[in-house]
């Protein structure tokens, strides 16, 4: 529990750093291009909290490649691929549901597919591995160590869901940007939270959280988890370029009013997928 609350005060630290740092990286950046002075301070405090919770658990001697997930395996290439079509299965089937359900239709106009294609490709493969290294990887790893399986399982995924609704509202356009900009926008950051529309989409991230633990746990490496999150990332990204929610539907509230996929029902797929993938572990052990 010391280990929880320690690394809750260092994201609150890490959210203080960015909104500090964002005042001299704004003026660097802005010499060169246009950018919003929110999304510095969204960057800077992800940047902020990934170094210091990797500080703080290389103090604690617990931060290695292996209690990471990287281990030496011969058949990462393997895990990888298997956890890409695990991934893409998974939300082919809710896209399949949302399309007879009437919730989602074909776009009339979309872009060239091979284009659509390779940014999802190149997106997902990003973000699954950055992300699973910092919350599979390193966050539960440690916290396994440190805290037990289950309060890993559970914290990682809570935080790995929290972040997603994180956001720095965009400075006005008369505002003079100064050293303590940042500092005033702060308390603006959990905004989000007190949007009630948010709650499916938050548990459908916390489960999806969940499950890629139960995985990292089982695997005992990080490569099926970081192919299982690219392949999800991948399709979620097609799906949003190809197709729309019908405006006319009547099960629309099945989705969140925030994003065209997550809500209600995927929340309700990826928690079966949980005890799917529990059932089969138990089977697999027996």
């Amino acid at each position: 529990m010391r280990a929880v609350i320690v690394l809750f005060l260092l994201s609150l630290l890490a959210l203080v750093c960015g909104a500090l740092f964002a005042y001299p990286a704004y003026w660097l950046i802005s010499l060169f291009a246009t950018v919003e002075f929110g999304k510095i301070m969204v960057h800077l405090s992800s940047l902020s909290g990934f170094l210091l919770i990797l500080a703080y658990l290389r103090c604690k001697y617990v931060l290695s490649w292996q209690i990471i997930g990287y281990q030496r395996s011969p058949g990462w290439r393997n895990d990888i691929l298997k956890g890409l079509a695990i991934g893409i299965l998974i939300m082919l089937i809710l896209e399949i549901v949302l399309f007879l359900l009437g919730i989602h239709r074909l776009e009339q106009e979309f872009g060239s597919i091979p284009l659509i294609l390779l940014k999802a490709l190149i997106t997902g493969l990003t973000v699954g591995l950055i992300e699973e290294t910092l919350y599979r990887g390193a966050l539960q790893g440690a916290l396994m160590k440190l805290s037990g399986t289950r309060t890993a399982i559970l914290v990682s995924s809570l935080i790995y869901a929290a972040v997603h609704f994180l956001q720095f509202d965009t400075a006005p356009s008369h505002t003079t940007i100064e050293w303590h900009t940042g500092l005033q926008m702060l308390p603006l950051l959990f905004s989000r939270f007190l949007d009630p529309n948010i709650i499916s989409t938050f548990f459908s991230l916390m489960a999806f959280g969940v499950f890629l633990s139960l995985v990292r746990q089982q695997k005992n490496t990080l490569y099926q988890c970081i192919g299982i999150h690219a392949g999800v990332v991948i399709a979620i990204k097609l799906i949003k370029k190809l197709t729309e929610v019908d405006p006319e539907t009547s099960l629309s509230w099945l989705v969140s009013s925030n994003g065209q996929i997550l809500g209600t029902l995927a929340c309700i797929w990826l928690i079966l997928v949980i005890l799917f993938y529990s059932v089969y572990i138990r089977c697999k052990i027996c």
